[in-house]
């Protein structure tokens, strides 16, 4: 009676096997095979060739059929981090949409451009990704500067001597200001011509 209970928990495997969906299947004997390589490919070798570089196999070289396997650390796996869906995140509808607060993060407040230095960075970080239709505007002066949606980071160039003031806005699709960051001022300094 024992081989027939067996076999038929084998034959409940291969029909659970064959019910699978191609995919699964495909996952399922992905697993298996790397779950029996381990026993399949227990030995790696470890030499130097004539050229001078590290090689690792399964086999040693002809030269050196009596090598040692090497000692291979044990494998780490680190486990799946869990990924919380955000309120609002890509939302389309921007009642969905949670609140946002946004800083400059570069460059720092009063900072001053030096005599020779072309342009800079300026970045803002949110606290929540940009909905879509959301727009981040870049604005120096009071004046805008520059929009984006997706990377805040804009280049400010063609300096001209004085104090700038940065502020960054994300606006909503119908161009209404949702939240406004601090405001940051920049002093570009020019080298003086004597007369």
């Amino acid at each position: 009676m024992p081989s027939h209970r067996g076999m038929g928990e084998s034959m409940n495997l291969m029909y659970l096997i064959r019910s699978l969906p191609g995919n699964a299947k495909k996952l399922f004997a992905l697993s298996l095979l790397i779950f029996c390589s381990d026993s399949v490919i227990s030995q790696v070798y470890k030499y130097i060739d004539e050229s001078g570089n590290v090689v690792y196999s399964d086999t040693p070289p002809e030269e050196q059929k009596d090598l040692a396997p090497a000692e291979l650390p044990d494998l780490i796996i680190q486990p799946a981090v869990k990924v919380e869906a955000r309120v609002g995140a890509n939302s389309s509808d921007p009642k969905e949409a949670a609140e946002v607060d946004v800083n400059i993060i570069q460059p720092a407040n009063e900072t001053t451009i030096t005599p020779g230095q072309m342009s800079f960075t300026v970045a803002a970080e949110v606290t929540r990704p940009l909905a879509r239709g959301e727009m981040a505007i870049l604005m120096v002066n009071g004046q805008e500067f520059g929009r984006s949606n997706m990377n805040l980071s804009w280049t400010v160039d063609n300096l001209v001597r004085g104090e700038m003031t940065l502020r960054v806005r994300i606006i909503d699709r119908e161009n209404e200001q949702l939240t406004e960051s601090e405001a940051l001022r920049v002093f570009v300094r020019r080298p003086t011509v004597s007369r």
